[in-house]
């Protein structure tokens, strides 16, 4: 800084060039003989020699001198020491001409001269009230010996000429920074600049970022120079120059902040602390600081680790500080090489979690404001990014780059277990990508890879059961996580196809996962790969995967011919020709034959324990079926089964259910014990593939020429007549689902059926002699043909009622006696029509023998008129009934003479029973397809046996009367009903109903 001063003012006032506080004068130095000294502000010094002293010129300012002077000096031995003094505030002064020694206040630095110099010194009128005294810029340096000082520093005390253990040599230089500048009764301006070495900085108090809280540090200089600005006006000192340091200063503070991380409750140690200034910058240092915190949380502009108890070190910390104030204030803080132990970590994106594990560590290269980064990592996590998804028995790594607020993300998942549905991949490593944000959602790109020869795959069930594993050569996949911060359990894990390749050997197979059964690869490979997208989410999985095999060998398979449940056992084992390509189920795990070829001979296909199993439309009961050649050709999951030469072996057939119970079912729905001479030439059909591959599946079996023998034959189903017991020969031509053409033959077996009628229940049973039915088109639920049944005998019974057309009493109207018919007849052939599995058709017998009984007793009574003989006739009087207060009280009473006496007549029809016999002389009998059978007939002799009584019945009003006048009535009506009756003749339409075809059941 350069002071430029007009020589035409000197004399008014001088030019400001650094502002000052406090009060000066310029006054002499009470002068010894022959010395030279001034006060000015603070700073005072005497004892220099005159003739060090030199007038160099002078010149006029408005008419007042000013001297134009140099200094030069130089300390000679045995001459007195000259003093300079520096006070904290502006000194005292005892009395005008008061020496430098003798002013009064609080010194702060003092210091004998050994050299002095003054370049271009200007004063005016000294010891005047208008006396200036101007130094320019670096034209005042003095060198001093045995200097002492205690000044203020950052709130601390600066101590010069003493270091912690001893006395030192004290020297110091003193120049001016700046002009200086001081008039008398005006605050002086400018500033020494202090050079110093062995000192030591005592209690300076810093404030670490983060805190309000100040804490102190106890520096040295050591040996090393260092220079502070005192302020001519007093006050604290400035740090200009050199360095002060210490060793091992601890720090604490309730929380402390640095770049991107925040320590709650730290506690730390630096090994070594420098406060330096260079050119009027001043830097802090701490280096090696050692620490402990009760909380950290590192935050970056979308990552975030929170942790609990932490420990580590910052390798350094570096900050801009102030040249002076009451503390060290810490600003552009940076710190370099942090490493942290904690536990109770867990790390976020933008508050979505991604990996939570009991102990981590992290680790800071560098951070500065606006730049930063990070490492995390933790050994065995508790939890990965997708928890359910991603396990690891390893280090998670996570990083972040921060620059210029930008963040970069990645993160490598080590020995991982990544769990992709049914699939689980051990020994990978995981690598994540830069998140983006996409509808509110966190959109995570990932890879995962195994190194050669290295790590495991397994397959699991639906049920979370291992079915098979094996050792992995190889994998690779690429994909993405999304994560929704709003809701943890909301994450996706999406792999498109064909990004998902692995290749490996199986080794144990655990739980069928392929048709039932467990597949044996040997010693040969399996490569993997995704056929379809695969999309995993905490429901679920959806997706395919595709394995190739260079063989196959598989044992006991099940396969389906017809439903899940009816599917039978291969036996095996059965190896397939050539490689084999299958395709995996991602949610259930469960595989099935993709392209392959299995041709094997005289094998056999086995029921379950416990579980019929179908061949197409027959269901096999306890059996096996013997099979010369069988071939399944698999293309594209799809393909074509043929079977041939089929010999049964079975406890049961039957045809599998057509129709439920409750509806009109199917007549030709058998089922029976297979005998011998049983099989089929061929069976073939589809190779489907379903959601869940259970069993090898197929659709549209066809059965060609198949010939069964059953006994203990059961034909019918639901509300249809049923056949039961005989034999059945049973040629199919072709079955298959939609299309039946067959022929049967049932011989020595029974029709029976049993359905409600409008007064009970009708049942019907007839002896079948042969029934033979050719069916010739529709499908095994409603075939077409015809058919012919012989019957040996018809029994019919029908509940109904025979009306009595009399009004009654308590009652509704014509009620009947309720009674059974029954109808036996001899053989009969019926012409059928086969319909939708229904028997259409009729025929006729002759002779048929009829009889009906009423199964319960009757009586209707309906009263006609009532006569009253006499009335009730009583006698009134009074009596006394006295009371406490009325003792002659009188009441009214009465007494019944005679009762009345009343005859009713009522019309009583009677029925004890009814019993009547005949026949018919023409019996037709007739299927309608509904499970009914109808008989009509022509009425012959019928003979009928009754007990009925019909009569009028007088009633009393004496209850004994009325016994006496029913037990009369009733007896002596009895031959008259009979006899009226029997008179009638014929009751036939009472019997059963009269129609166009005659009588009918």
């Amino acid at each position: 800084m350069t002071y430029h001063m007009d020589r035409k003012r000197i004399g008014r006032s001088a030019v400001v060039a650094v502002a000052l506080m406090g009060a000066s004068s310029v006054a002499p130095a009470a002068p010894a003989k022959g010395t030279w000294g001034r006060t000015i502000g603070t700073l005072c010094f005497e004892g220099i020699p005159d003739t060090a002293r030199r007038s160099t010129a002078t010149s006029n300012d408005n008419g007042v001198e000013v001297a134009h002077f140099k200094v030069d000096y130089v300390h000679k031995d045995k001459e007195p020491w000259p003093l300079v003094r520096v006070f904290r505030d502006i000194p005292g002064v005892p009395h005008p001409l008061a020496s430098c020694g003798e002013l009064t206040g609080q010194v702060v630095f003092e210091g004998s001269v050994k050299r002095m110099a003054v370049d271009a010194g200007r004063e005016t009128a000294a010891g005047e009230a208008k006396a200036v005294f101007y130094l320019p810029e670096g034209s005042l340096r003095i060198e001093l010996v045995r200097a002492k000082a205690v000044m203020t520093l950052y709130g601390g005390s600066m101590q010069l000429g003493r270091s912690a253990d001893k006395v030192t040599s004290g020297r110091a230089w003193i120049s001016n920074a700046g002009p200086i500048v001081a008039q008398a009764g005006q605050p002086a301006q400018g500033g020494i600049a202090l050079a110093s070495w062995g000192r030591e900085l005592a209690g300076a108090r810093i404030v670490m970022p983060g805190t309000e809280t100040a804490q102190t540090l106890d520096l040295t200089a050591g040996n090393s120079n260092t220079t502070v600005l005192l302020p001519l006006a007093g006050g604290a000192a400035s740090f200009l120059d050199g360095v002060f340091s210490a060793s091992n200063v601890p720090f604490t503070a309730a929380s402390a902040a640095f770049p991107g991380v925040q320590f709650g409750t730290f506690k730390g140690a630096a090994n070594a602390v420098a406060l330096s200034a260079s050119k009027g910058k001043v830097r802090f240092e701490a280096r090696k600081l050692a620490y402990s915190a009760a909380s950290a949380r590192f935050a970056a502009p979308h990552s975030s680790v929170a942790t609990g108890a932490a420990k580590g070190a910052i390798a350094s910390l570096t900050a801009s500080a102030g040249n002076g104030g009451d503390h060290i204030a810490l600003d552009d803080v940076a710190i370099a090489g942090l490493h942290t132990d904690a536990g109770d970590c867990d790390y976020r994106y933008d508050g979505a979690p991604l990996a939570a594990a009991a102990a981590c560590k992290l680790a800071v290269a560098s951070a500065a404001a606006g730049a930063q980064g990070w490492r995390f990592e933790a050994n065995k996590p508790s939890a990965a990014f997708a928890p359910a998804v991603v396990r690891s028995a390893g280090a998670v790594v996570l990083t972040s780059a921060v620059d210029g607020g930008a963040e970069t993300f990645d993160g490598v998942v080590k020995d991982a277990s990544v769990r992709l549905g049914a699939l689980e991949l051990d020994k990978q490593q995981v690598s994540l990508g830069n998140p983006a944000q996409q509808d509110k959602r966190l959109r995570m790109p990932f890879s995962f890879s195994a190194a050669p020869a290295t790590g495991a795959w397994s397959l699991l069930l639906a049920d979370g059961k291992l079915s098979v594993e094996g050792t992995l050569e190889q994998a690779s996949a690429r994909g993405a996580l999304t994560l929704d911060p709003a809701d943890a359990g909301a994450w996706a894990v999406d792999v498109d196809k064909d990004e998902l390749v692995f290749s490996g050997k199986a080794s144990v197979t655990h739980q069928p996962w392929l048709y039932g059964a467990r597949p044996a690869f040997g010693a040969l490979g399996l490569a993997f790969r995704a056929a379809s997208d695969l999309h995993v989410t905490k429901d679920g999985a959806t997706g395919t995967l595709y394995a190739r095999a260079g063989a196959l060998v598989l044992t006991d398979p099940v396969v389906t011919l017809g439903e899940q449940q009816g599917g039978m056992v291969l036996t095996g084992p059965h190896k397939f020709e050539g490689a084999v390509g299958l395709a995996i189920d991602l949610a259930s795990g469960k595989g099935s034959i993709h392209d392959g070829l299995l041709h094997v001979s005289k094998v056999s296909l086995a029921t379950r324990p416990g579980l019929a199993g179908d061949l197409g439309a027959i269901r096999i009961h306890q059996g096996e079926a013997s099979v010369g050649e069988l071939r399944a050709n698999f293309d594209g999951g799809k393909g074509a089964l043929s079977i041939k030469d089929v010999a049964l072996k079975a406890e049961r057939l039957e045809s599998k259910p057509l129709a439920p119970d409750t509806g009109s079912g199917n007549q030709l729905a058998w089922s029976g014990v297979l005998q011998d001479g049983t099989g089929i030439e061929s069976i073939t059909g589809d190779i489907a593939r379903r959601g869940d591959d259970g069993a090898l599946t197929v659709e549209n079996v066809v059965i060609s020429n198949a010939r069964l023998a059953l006994a203990d034959i059961r034909m019918g189903q639901g509300s249809a007549l049923r056949f039961t017991g005989g034999k059945l020969a049973l040629a199919l031509e072709r079955l298959a689902d939609k299309e039946l053409r067959a022929s049967l033959l049932l011989t020595d077996s029974r029709l029976s059926s049993s359905t409600p009628s409008a007064h009970g229940k009708f049942d019907a049973n007839v002896g079948i002699k042969s029934f033979s039915a050719q069916v010739t088109g529709g499908t095994p639920a409603a075939p077409t043909g015809q058919g012919r049944l012989l019957t040996t005998a018809l029994q019919l019974q029908t509940d109904t009622s025979i009306e009595i057309r009399e009004s009654c009493d308590g009652k509704p109207d014509f009620q009947g006696v309720p009674a059974r018919a029954a109808i036996a007849t001899g053989p009969i052939a019926l012409d059928l029509v086969i319909d939708g599995g229904a028997l259409k058709g009729q025929g006729a017998a002759l002779v048929t023998l009829a009889s009906l009984r009423s199964t319960a007793s009757y009586e209707c009574r309906a009263k006609l008129v009532n006569w009253v003989i006499s009335k009730e006739r009583r006698a009134y009087y009074d009596y006394p009934c006295p009371t406490w207060r009325k003792p002659f009280r009188m009441c009214d009473g009465w007494t019944m003479i005679a009762p009345e006496i009343s005859v009713g007549f009522s019309r009583v029809i009677k029925v004890r029973s009814l019993d009547v016999a005949g026949m018919f002389s023409v019996m037709s009998l007739k299927l309608d397809g509904t499970g009914q059978i109808k008989a009509c007939g022509k009425a012959g002799a019928i003979v009928p046996l009754a007990d009925i009584s019909y009569y009028i019945k007088p009633d009393s009003s004496l209850p004994l009367a009325d016994k006496v006048i029913d037990a009369v009535t009733d007896f002596t009506a009895r031959p008259f009903s009979s006899a009226l009756v029997s008179g009638i003749g014929v009751l036939a339409g009472a019997i059963l109903p009269n129609t166009s075809d005659g009588l009918c059941l």
